[in-house]
């Protein structure tokens, strides 16, 4: 968007391309709540701007307003849920910064606990910077986060200490009978109340096909409601192949190097836009070892002619990648 400069031009932008109207908004979707919540956000800003509040009208000339909203999607319903929801169900790490943005503001409003739009502007920078220190750290660009982490939050699947159970509480799990332990089968409750190990979870939530649900009452293992319509997910079906190790190949005079002479956001983009290829890559690589397909076999020609396409996509963008580093 062309970057407003006066209060006028910022209420007419905040008025009819960064605002809707409320009978769109779902409040049981948390999508939509989430959206409702930025809306209020929003609205505080316009009323400060209408009544030439000094502390809103500064938020124009320090850039903080740019900030907040350039580059946002289209507000339109269809456009905005979708990628709400796509930063909802991700690992932190793995939201683009300006998601990670719209998403803490959306925690601050809600809280209810800093009232003043300045207020919540300068506390969701602080909280930005914070993120992308970590984002952008060597040591996690290394790493793909966790695509499991959406069932890990506040509202998912919780480890509990035993000892703070009631008198009732079994000491084993109840699929696999071990007792309950630091490690493998540790102690995890789902949000219905359904305790299992972490083990049983594990490999139940293996099985689960997008919908993540508990393994005895079928309830969302996100939000504990039965017949979910909001959690679908992608699964990945192995862990991405390693970054690094395709930059090593590609970059063999840096092999090594955490970031391989790539600056640390380009990194992290290029992270993201591999994945999914990634993934694919590894899963082929298990099905080759597990079915031991030997050279010749046809099956295992086929799987291999198609890895060598994913990984010359992948080293394409890797190439595209270094050139602009």
């Amino acid at each position: 968007m062309s970057v407003p400069t006066t209060s006028e031009a910022w209420l007419h932008e905040l008025k009819h391309y960064k605002s809707f109207n409320d009978y769109i908004v779902d409040l049981s979707d948390p999508y939509g709540k989430a959206i409702a919540t930025f809306q209020l956000f929003t609205r505080s800003i316009i009323e400060g701007l209408e009544r030439k509040d000094f502390e809103v009208e500064s938020l124009i000339h320090d850039g903080s307003l740019h900030d907040i909203y350039s580059e946002l999607p289209s507000f339109a319903p269809e456009v905005l849920k979708p990628w709400v929801k796509d930063a909802m169900l991700m690992h932190p790490l793995r939201r683009t910064a300006k998601q990670y943005h719209f998403l803490v503001i959306v925690q601050i409003q809600g809280r209810g606990e800093l009232k003043s739009p300045r207020d919540i502007s300068v506390s969701a920078k602080i909280e930005l910077d914070d993120w992308k220190s970590r984002a952008y750290n060597p040591e996690n660009l290394d790493k793909d986060p966790d695509a499991l982490y959406f069932f890990r939050n506040k509202n998912g699947i919780k480890d509990i200490d035993p000892s703070q159970e009631d008198a009732n509480f079994t000491p084993e799990c109840v699929i696999c009978d071990n007792l309950f332990d630091e490690d493998a089968h540790l102690t995890q409750q789902a949000p219905c109340g359904h305790v299992v190990c972490r083990a049983c979870f594990g490999e139940w939530l293996k099985q689960c096909n997008g919908t993540y649900t508990c393994m005895l009452c079928r309830a969302c293992a996100v939000c504990g409601a039965n017949d979910c319509p909001h959690h679908d997910v992608h699964q990945e079906r192995a862990r991405p192949h390693p970054l690094s190790l395709i930059l090593d190949l590609v970059i063999p005079d840096k092999a090594g190097e955490v970031l391989h002479g790539i600056k640390a956001e380009r990194y992290w983009g290029l992270r993201e836009a591999t994945r999914a290829d990634r993934e694919v890559l590894a899963w082929m690589e298990q099905i080759l070892e597990v079915h031991h397909l030997w050279p010749g076999d046809p099956s295992r020609v086929w799987w291999e002619k198609d890895a060598e396409e994913i990984l010359s996509r992948v080293t394409e963008a890797v190439r595209e990648a270094v050139t602009e580093a």
